[in-house]
């Protein structure tokens, strides 16, 4: 069946929303939304807010079928956003547009329409403004709407939400798994020789040894490898902007022809390594799932060597451990480009376990819930996507 066609002004009923800021939340009060939670929580479906504020007279109260839209934004981008009210009795702030649509409009998907496709750009060209851009009911009244029968939009948005229910249940447990991994290193890792393991292997009972990270993974420098000389095959070179704040390899690469003799800068699966400069300088890395693919090692990538008889899953536990941040943190150079040493990196002082056995326990332990949350992180990027595509699909 065909979707009609109407200006915005035809099938809902604008308004603007009262009052109160960030200055105004309390612990204890009424639900209250305001414009900023768009952009910093942003849901499809609102029922209900974690801000409380004491309400005031002549407060905008929700009936549970409105469309808010920020009046104001960073962007006409930024600003081109709607979610839908699905609960009664929640207060909406200043700075929001509200529409209430009419019976032929079911208000979720109303918010899904204007968030996306063709409506979304249109939205967006009415946004006013350079480094605060506006947007008011007023000047998108005639914004051109097309929506199906009231039946398929419901169809459209229940399927929406059970995506966004999904993806914040993977979020959630992704979430979750970082904080255990966090809290395991924690747990097992100590800061002195004279601090007690509040978790322990069964059967371990050996001290703990004061070494150098130079003695357990001492971290090697890339080459100087000349722009002039990136080709658009080859060998990926592995540079420091393709160390991710995220922890993950990956961006545009460069490539470089097979060198004659590359032992010094070659990498592969599972080596880890940490960007010495730039805006990422400190964040550690770990080659993934390259299928046997080699790399090589651009200048300011340091690479934490593999030696014999130390766990390179346990060198990974303390590169990632709040006790190498702290150490990292105290030899940073700060500015314009900030950068560390390799010197200063392979001084890093950590207490470890005497035997390898224990130190492979740790880091195997380590390595599996890190398992858990890339498989974890796979199916929720999948969930977007479908999301994503379904969306470009249905809103054109």
């Amino acid at each position: 069946m065909a979707w009609e066609q109407r200006q915005l002004n035809d099938v809902v009923k604008f308004s603007k929303g009262k009052f109160y800021s960030k200055n105004d939340l309390v612990e204890d009060g009424n639900e209250v939304i305001l414009y900023g939670q768009l952009y910093t929580n942003y849901q499809t479906a609102i029922s209900y807010s974690d801000t409380k504020v004491i309400p005031k007279p002549n407060s905008v109260y929700s009936i549970g079928k409105e469309v808010i839209i920020p009046s104001s934004g960073e962007s006409a981008e930024d600003i081109s956003i709607a979610s839908s009210i699905i609960a009664s009795g929640i207060i909406i702030a200043g700075d929001l547009n509200i529409l209430t649509p009419l019976n032929t409009l079911n208000n979720t998907f109303l918010a899904l329409a204007l968030s996306n496709g063709k409506s979304k750009k249109e939205l967006s060209k009415y946004a006013q403004g350079k480094s605060i851009v506006h947007l008011h009911g007023k000047d998108f009244r005639k914004l051109i709407l097309k929506y199906p029968n009231l039946n398929e939009q419901i169809k459209i948005k229940e399927f929406v939400l059970r995506l966004d229910n999904l993806i914040n249940l993977h979020q959630r447990k992704i979430s979750k798994l970082l904080k255990l991994q966090q809290q395991f290193s924690k747990l097992l890792l100590v800061k002195s020789s004279h601090d007690n393991l509040k978790l322990r292997f069964k059967y371990f009972k050996s001290k703990w040894v004061l070494h150098k990270l130079s003695e357990l993974a001492p971290l090697r420098g890339g080459y100087a490898f000349k722009s002039n000389e990136f080709q658009h095959q080859g060998i990926p070179i592995i540079r420091i902007s393709n160390i991710l704040s995220n922890g993950k390899i990956d961006g545009d690469f460069v490539y470089s022809k097979k060198l004659s003799r590359d032992n010094h800068v070659t990498l592969s699966e599972n080596d880890i390594l940490i960007a010495m400069s730039g805006a990422t300088t400190g964040k550690t890395a770990i080659i993934q799932e390259n299928h046997n693919r080699l790399y090589y090692q651009n200048q300011r990538v340091g690479y934490f060597t593999k030696l014999d008889g130390v766990s390179y899953e346990f060198i990974n536990v303390l590169v990632k451990s709040a006790l190498f941040n702290i150490q990292l943190k105290s030899v940073l150079v700060a500015g314009a480009q900030p950068n560390i040493s390799a010197k200063d990196i392979d001084n890093f002082e950590f207490y470890i376990p005497e035997q390898d056995e224990e130190r492979k326990l740790i880091g195997q332990l380590y390595n599996n819930v890190t398992k858990i949350i890339q498989i974890s992180q796979k199916r929720l990027d999948s969930l977007m996507l479908l999301k994503k595509e379904y969306l470009n699909k249905i809103f054109i």
